[in-house]
């Protein structure tokens, strides 16, 4: 195998997992509400909602060597990724039970780096909230 020169640039493979680069990150277990067909959106947690803005503006995903232009929601309650999660949900073949891991690499200019974890839920798992069926990533 040949090292690689030190003055290349190498470009992860888009299904590489590479480090994260200290920059603040959130996650999230795709559930049928990231999907085509139920609502389609991704709710931030509120512990990031530090990082971010507090209107709505033009936010930008990439992933690999692509780039989703979006909608990033503030409403009273909530903050959530929309009106463009979608076209990356359908683009990126995503599928209950990725994980994705959202790094805020430009909070001036609002674009995330993201990274997708491929996995499927054990078939016997089921999402629970208080013993009540939910999409939601919880398990007993």
């Amino acid at each position: 195998m040949n090292p690689t020169p030190a003055n290349t640039t190498v470009i992860p493979h888009k299904d590489a997992i590479v480090p994260l680069s200290g920059n603040p990150f959130f996650t999230c277990i795709i559930s049928k509400s990231h999907l085509p067909s139920h609502p389609c959106q991704v709710s931030i947690p509120a512990t990031f909602y530090p990082y971010l803005p507090s209107e709505s503006l033009p936010v930008v995903l990439s992933y690999g060597n692509k780039f989703w232009k979006m909608t990033y929601c503030v409403n009273r309650r909530t903050r959530r990724l929309y009106c463009g999660w979608e076209k990356f949900a359908t683009d990126n073949k995503l599928k209950i039970g990725d994980g994705c891991i959202f790094e805020l690499v430009d909070s001036k200019n609002l674009q995330f780096k993201v990274q997708i974890l491929p996995g499927q839920l054990p078939s016997n798992s089921k999402p629970t909230i208080n013993d009540k069926s939910s999409d939601s990533p919880s398990f007993n």
